[in-house]
């Protein structure tokens, strides 16, 4: 049962996630105990994928998660004991602290914290689609002018007599095979440099890269992710010193725990007794968020708890905007390839058929 859960959450998107922190966190709130409402939840699937013969696994898939969590209440485990390797790190700290305080303000904050990740996550997929559509149709295209368009200005004038430039446009399109795996390999060691240069380059060399595409599109969402993080967690009733802590010692990210420790040695010199924001300022944010960290930090401190859930929020709109940017400067380059092609074969069909009706009129 344990591992049927660990598939189950290793394949949840983010949004069924916040379904099912905000499902939970409703009936907590109508005064029922967890494990009655994760008993009631299941029984109501069940009841409904009885009667379906559409989307019936989908249900039961779903309702087998809240009877195991109904089981594992019942034996004495808590709600973060039950999801813990299954969920991401940052919402079982959030469940961890609702536990020991409010539980329904911990399901709150993993909720906002699992609604920031779906947000993300969608940015990144839509983000994709239209470059990689766009490469796909340049690829199909060109096959089909080698193979169509182009053999039919093969016969009316041999291949040795047109240009260079038509050649070698002519080799591209039936060569796709030879240079489309090159071009493959070329994106390839792009994305692993830029893989460890985000796991292995920090402080202020990786500052001084902060601009460049696509690690300006990281550093987004790295401050998005630390801020939703910290403000989660503080909300579901954690200090902001203890959240630092915690995040810290769970994040896989030698990017972010760099920014953490650096949060963490502000307070200590105490710089936090300018304000909190004030520790927590520092170059991963841009200048607009480190103005409303310092600036909103001057109130009191559960005035502030709250006002960082804006502040995250503004950051993860900094980083949907910057994703949608680098999207459309992908999507930019490849209409340019796209244009060329057209270019190309527009050139070159001219060119030759011009020089056909030269021939001809001499």
């Amino acid at each position: 049962m344990k591992t049927k859960l660990a598939a189950f959450f290793q394949n949840i998107p983010a949004q069924d996630r916040v379904e099912f922190y905000g499902f939970l966190r409703t009936l907590l709130e109508s005064g029922m105990n967890l494990q009655n409402a994760c008993g009631l939840v299941a029984s109501t699937l069940e009841e409904q994928a009885a009667t379906r013969i559409l989307g019936k696994s989908r249900i039961l898939k779903v309702a087998k998660l809240y009877r195991y969590a109904e089981s594992g209440l019942r034996g004495g485990q808590t709600l973060h004991d039950l999801l813990t390797d299954r969920v991401p790190e940052a919402e079982v700290m959030m469940l961890m602290a609702g536990s020991k305080g409010s539980l329904s303000d911990g399901l709150k904050a993993a909720e906002r914290a699992a609604h920031g990740s779906s947000v993300i996550q969608d940015t990144f997929i839509k983000g994709l689609l239209y470059p990689v559509g766009m490469g796909i149709a340049v690829v199909v295209s060109m096959y089909w002018i080698g193979n169509n368009l182009l053999q039919t200005l093969i016969m009316l004038k041999p291949l040795e007599k047109w240009e260079p430039t038509e050649q070698s446009f002519y080799w591209a399109t039936q060569n796709i095979g030879i240079w489309l795996p090159i071009a493959l390999l070329v994106i390839t060691g792009l994305i692993l440099l830029t893989y460890f240069t985000n796991k292995l380059v920090v402080g202020d060399v990786r500052e001084k890269l902060h601009s460049i595409p696509p690690l300006n599109v990281i550093r987004q969402t790295t401050a998005a992710t630390l801020l939703t993080t910290l403000s989660s967690l503080i909300l579901a009733g954690e200090t902001i010193r203890g959240a630092l802590n915690r995040m810290e010692e769970s994040s896989a990210s030698a990017y972010m725990v760099h920014y953490i420790r650096l949060a963490l040695i502000n307070i200590r010199v105490g710089l936090a007794a300018k304000g909190p924001g004030k520790a927590l300022a520092s170059k991963l944010f841009t200048p607009w968020i480190i103005v409303k960290l310092e600036i909103y930090s001057r109130g009191e401190a559960d005035q502030f708890a709250h006002k960082m859930t804006e502040i995250a929020d503004d950051a993860q709109q900094n980083a949907v905007k910057t994703m949608l940017g680098f999207s459309k400067l992908i999507g930019n380059v490849m209409l340019i390839v796209a244009a060329t092609v057209i270019g190309f074969t527009v050139t070159t069909m001219y060119s030759i058929t011009g020089s056909i009706q030269s021939g001809a009129g001499m």
